[in-house]
């Protein structure tokens, strides 16, 4: 689907587990255009579009693809193209990758992801095109508003009323997506599972390291806002 000639409209970026791929079917239900994986030999078949993963390839009325996802934003990625920054809670997203006790022994990989997730907020902060912050958190208690953002800012809001209208029903379908896929032990219902189960260790290199980055990116929204 993706040609190095075209490079899809937005880009979607987001660490991992932020609700990446239910963005990505919020977007192609909209659109009713496909959206690209993170990008490797074999995206299509290891990263394919949401709906078609469900064998539902006639819901595209355009084949050319809308988005493209990114978890580590590259050189060659079109700065021309408009963010959608996907952001979820630090203690959420990195314990989901670690899962252990704390251990100096362990701070290579930890230091690993942080950098991944400050890389994001830099690009997000500095990126020259037109750009959107959605926090998951927001997302998950308030969908309604967060998903008119998206439609508005991707301007396709023809399929906006009936998704707003069915919403439990079109989770369930990206829930059941998750299940058989990657899995996902919140199903999209909390924002603070896995942060409950480290210990303080964790937790305080982790607001050592990210809080002031994590804060600072939405005190810098508001002022944008006003």
């Amino acid at each position: 689907m993706h040609s190095n000639k075209s490079f899809p409209k937005y880009i979607l970026a987001s660490y991992p587990r932020s609700a990446n791929h239910w963005i990505r079917y919020i977007i192609e239900f909209l659109s009713k255009q496909p959206t690209l994986g993170e990008g490797n030999n074999n995206r299509d078949r290891k990263d394919p579009p949401i709906f078609k993963r469900f064998g539902l390839e006639d819901h595209y009325n355009i084949t050319e693809p809308i988005a493209i996802k990114r978890h580590i934003i590259r050189r060659s990625d079109d700065r021309s193209s408009q963010m959608i920054f996907v952001i979820r809670d630090y203690r959420e997203v990195i314990y989901r990758h670690i899962d252990k006790p704390f251990s100096i022994c362990r701070l290579i990989e930890i230091e690993k992801n942080i950098r991944m997730y400050r890389s994001l907020i830099k690009h997000y902060e500095d990126w020259p095109s037109r750009k959107l912050l959605v926090s998951y958190e927001d997302l998950i208690n308030r969908p309604k508003e967060l998903i008119q953002q998206i439609a508005h800012f991707i301007e396709k809001t023809n399929g906006l009323h009936d998704l707003l209208e069915n919403l439990d029903e079109h989770q369930s379908t990206c829930i059941n997506m998750y299940d058989e896929y990657t899995g996902s032990k919140t199903k999209g219902k909390s924002t603070n599972f896995h942060s409950k189960q480290y210990g303080k260790g964790w937790k305080r290199y982790l607001d050592f390291r990210l809080k002031r980055d994590y804060e600072n990116l939405f005190q810098s929204q508001d002022d944008n806002e006003n």
